[in-house]
């Protein structure tokens, strides 16, 4: 301020000397030379790390959840965190900004006394404004994210389905649904347009307002002299006030948005993966044989007001090997799903003691190495990764491939078939040693020849001392010798065989 100052004094004085204004050239402006050289800086100190922050196997974990679509996770990606990252890029405004506009205050405070006040009151006027317009903006940020929700989910489900909305010419019919979700989303767009257009008004007016303020109660009400030193050096604090004025409209738009995204995302990533209640861990003593799993008075089901299994009595011992099968539809997986604490309980106790390994109808397969899916980040015991490929009848296949088992086979596992899918799924709940094995039909889509040499190889001796619960149709398997017990599920209850 001081530099403005005497630059203009040496103008409106002719009395002065150039060298005092030479002089004053020399000096930067503190505030701008503060802002311009941490701005880049902080932003990225403060943006490193943030995208790791929110990791995506903590996401996709999410998936399976019945309260959270494919879209609700889709929209987390492209929308909440990019708006999370966004708020890094202008977090330094929110507190550079309020110590640039105090400091200019206080230096045309300095030219024009008490003045200012009025200013202030202008300043808190506007301030007010803003925050109550950055209320509403917040209220329709949500609807747009709302909305974009509805719209994705209805997409996702739309491409999940193309050939059944191809077979039947229902193009249209969708289109004109995808149509109106969308009508709806850019209506709510719109709305939050126009109320930052309000905000930016405002702020942008507020220099303005302020200077006009401030310079007729100096003149006018205080009956001072406007001099051409006190002028222009204002005038010259003002437009560093517009430029901080100038950000602000930024910050609160970013601030809102992420304190919007924040939101979902923590209310996502606070959700339970399963019930705690659904599964209670411990070993059930008997006179013969431990009991690991046991199902006592068991009701459960989706849905509350229809349970699909009622007053379930159930109890399997330590090494044996179940077999259970039914018509399709009985709600065999269901029941692996009860087994792993996914299906809500309404009513009994659910036991299962041990370490649980799960194969599920479809395979489920990273986009990494055949070696990485089945070690699953496990370390790499040569001897046990050898004898595990041999019992999922692997190796003859691994032998084909360009790189053995470092081949990378693509997004869901596209460079492999569905039998080997899902014999590298089988592979990678093996290799874990696991206690118990939860297997729903992981032969079924594989030919005669390999499911017979699996049963050999894998169950009957790679998993003989293992506890197993096999889903399966095959009749070969139910009334094989080296089957324990078979159960068959009928109208929501486990009989055996």
């Amino acid at each position: 301020m001081a530099s403005i100052k005497t630059i203009f004094s040496g103008l409106q004085s002719p009395r002065q000397g150039v060298g005092d204004v030479k002089t004053a050239i020399h000096p930067r402006d503190a505030l701008g030379f503060f802002s311009a050289s941490t701005f880049s800086w902080c932003n990225r100190l403060i943006s490193v790390g943030n995208e790791r922050q929110l990791a995506p196997s903590d996401i996709w974990e999410l998936q399976a959840r019945k309260d959270k679509t494919a879209g609700d996770i889709a929209n987390l990606f492209s929308v909440d965190v990019v708006n999370v990252m966004g708020l890094s890029a202008n977090m330094n405004m929110a507190w550079i900004v309020p110590i640039q506009v105090g400091v200019t205050l206080y230096l045309i405070q300095q030219q024009v006394g008490w003045a200012i006040w009025t200013g202030f009151l202008a300043l808190f006027s506007i301030l007010m404004l803003s925050g109550g317009v950055g209320v509403f903006a917040g209220k329709a940020q949500r609807m747009i994210l709302t909305c974009k929700d509805n719209r994705m989910k209805v997409i996702n489900e739309l491409f999940g389905a193309i050939q059944i909305v191809k077979l039947h010419a229902w193009e249209e019919k969708l289109t004109a649904s995808v149509t109106e979700l969308r009508r709806k989303e850019l209506d709510a767009l719109w709305l939050f347009v126009k109320t930052i257009l309000v905000l930016i008004t405002s702020v942008h007016t507020a220099p303005v307002l302020i200077t006009v303020v401030v310079f007729a109660t100096y003149a006018m009400w205080m009956g001072q002299l406007l001099t051409v030193t006190i002028v222009f050096t204002t005038l010259a604090l003002f437009e560093n006030l517009q430029a901080a004025f100038t950000a602000l409209p930024m910050v609160f738009v970013a601030t809102i948005q992420a304190l919007v995204s924040v939101k979902r995302i923590t209310f996502v990533l606070d959700m339970h993966e399963t019930n705690p209640d659904n599964l209670v861990d411990g070993v059930v003593e008997d006179v013969h044989q431990p009991v690991v799993i046991r199902i006592s008075d068991g009701e459960f089901g989706w849905e509350k007001e229809s349970p699909l299994f009622k007053n379930l009595q159930w109890s399997i011992r330590q090494g044996e090997f179940v077999v259970v099968h039914g018509a399709v539809g009985s709600g065999k997986s269901s029941l692996c799903s009860i087994l792993l604490g996914e299906m809500d309980k309404y009513d009994g106790n659910v036991v299962v003691a041990g370490r649980v390994a799960y194969v599920g109808q479809q395979s489920w397969i990273q986009n990494a190495t055949i070696r990485h899916n089945i070690l699953f980040g496990r370390p790499y015991d040569h001897v046990r990764y050898r004898k595990v490929l041999d019992a999922c009848a692997l190796s003859a296949d691994l032998s084909n491939l360009p790189a053995n088992d470092r081949t990378e086979i693509g997004l869901r596992g596209v460079t492999l078939s569905g039998g080997q899918k899902a014999r590298v799924s089988l592979a990678r709940a093996c290799y874990a040693d696991a206690d118990i094995y939860i297997l729903d039909a992981p032969l079924s889509a594989v030919d005669a020849i390999v499911a017979n040499e699996i049963f050999t190889k894998c169950f009957q001796n790679l998993l003989k001392h293992k506890t197993v619960v096999l889903v399966t149709h095959n009749p070969d398997i139910i009334h094989s010798s080296a089957i324990h017990r078979s159960f068959h599920i009928q109208d929501g209850s486990l009989v055996e065989d």
